[in-house]
């Protein structure tokens, strides 16, 4: 696309798409950033409770006792 052929007009409703893709690529990171911090912190909490689960889940499972 050249931009020198685009009239201003477009120009500005270009760069107003690409901020709010740019916004709501962040919005999705956060989101997934607080999904998966969620998710690590109640697996690292509970994992031992949940015995046989728990290490099915796990990708390493660790030696000795919880």
């Amino acid at each position: 696309m050249n931009l020198e052929r685009v009239s201003n007009e477009e120009k500005l409703n270009l760069c107003r798409k690409y901020y709010l893709d740019v916004w709501r690529s962040a919005v999705g990171f956060l989101f997934w950033v607080i999904v998966l911090t969620t998710w690590i912190t109640i697996f690292q909490i509970y994992r031992p409770r949940w015995g046989a689960l728990g290490d099915y889940l796990s990708f390493t499972i660790p030696l000795g006792t919880p």
